[in-house]
Order: C-alpha cells, then sequence, then structure tokens
C-alpha cells in the first residue's frame, strides 16, 4: 500500500495498492483530503484482516 500526493487542492492526494505476486494494482476511488486519512488506510492495511477492502473502495486492475 501506497499513499502519496500533495496537500495542494490542486494536485490531491491518493493511494495505490499493489500485489506483484497476483499480478494486481488497484487506486483508491475517492481519494483522501487529509493527512488522518492516508494513515488511516495505512494502519488499515497493516492490520492485515483486509479491513482496508471494506472501509475504502478501490478500482482493482489485474496485469
Amino acid at each position: 500500500m501506497e499513499v502519496s500526493g500533495s496537500l495542494d487542492p490542486g494536485h490531491g492526494l491518493s493511494a495505490l495498492y499493489r500485489d506483484r505476486h497476483n499480478r494486481s494494482e488497484a487506486v483508491i476511488i475517492d481519494p483522501p483530503e487529509t493527512i488522518d486519512e492516508m494513515e488511516n488506510i495505512l494502519i488499515a492495511f497493516v492490520r492485515q484482516q483486509d479491513t482496508w477492502r471494506q472501509k475504502f473502495e478501490f478500482d482493482f486492475m489485474h496485469y
């Protein structure tokens, strides 16, 4: 999981999930707007209980 971007409203923030083993990537549909929201995404991911998939909607692609 990677969260990045700029707090400048003209650029914005984003979150990206990548699973190289299963060859899939996903981009968050409703991007975070604050640093706290970015932290919440990472904390949900680190818990490894797939809570991040329930709390945040991502658009998945398989390659």
